[in-house]
């Protein structure tokens, strides 16, 4: 794994966006296609708004399930509580301003997205792909789950309950100095010291 530039995503985060998000928010980034799954992060917004829950997703990306997901939408009255955003050139100052990264890959090598968003002190929800365990670090920075209704039930553990969401956020900016540029840098040096 390449480190994450940990310095690039806080001044890029500082960026000026006219997008405005409601809280409390989600945020999914990444192509609008099945193996990333966004019509499961809907399926549980919608689950949660069953719940007299209110929760507000925002897709950042585009893809072939685009249409699905604005018919989806529509059919489950979901105007009020899921927007499409569409490709962002600097996806961080919305990053920035949301309770938490979703995303429900069915695979991935290392999911960059969660680490940007624990740069950012967001806690994330995702699948279990590669990578997310040692992210999560025991579930202090994110919550592995296999179902929408999980994600919906994680959705309210860590993002409607303010107070774990800040404390996971606080938790998020020190971990993810585990997996900076600069802490590669000195485990690669002593490995080669090691050789």
């Amino acid at each position: 794994m390449d480190g994450i530039n940990t310095e690039r995503i806080l001044e890029s985060s500082k960026i000026p966006t006219e997008i405005e998000l409601k809280n409390p928010s989600i945020v999914f980034a990444g192509r609008l296609e099945d193996a990333k799954q966004p019509l499961a992060v809907l399926e549980a917004v919608k689950i949660l708004k069953g719940r007299n829950k209110n929760v507000y997703a925002y897709f950042i990306g585009q893809g072939e399930q685009q249409k699905e997901l604005e018919e989806k939408i529509r059919e489950w009255n979901l105007e009020n509580n899921a927007f499409l955003l569409g490709y962002q050139t600097n996806p961080y100052p919305i990053f920035l301003k949301c309770d938490a990264v979703c995303m429900l890959s069915k695979a991935e090598g290392f999911p960059t997205i969660f680490a940007e968003g624990m740069t950012l002190g967001k806690p994330f929800i995702s699948t279990y792909v590669g990578g997310v365990k040692e992210m999560s670090d025991n579930g202090n920075c994110g919550v592995i789950v296999k179902t929408p209704t999980e994600c919906a039930d994680a959705i309210e553990k860590i993002v409607l309950d303010s107070a774990t969401n800040s404390k996971m956020g606080e938790y998020c900016r020190k971990h993810i100095t585990n997996f900076s540029m600069e802490h590669q840098k000195i485990k690669l040096q002593e490995l080669f010291d090691n050789l």
